[in-house]
């Protein structure tokens, strides 16, 4: 359970910093 809210939490915050650097390296 512990794992599994680790990989939950990780994935989360690696989805969101990517989001974030293409939002800022893409120009709109």
């Amino acid at each position: 359970m512990f794992d599994g809210y680790l990989w939950a939490k990780t994935l989360h915050i690696v989805l969101i910093a990517s989001w974030f650097a293409g939002l800022f390296y893409l120009p709109r």
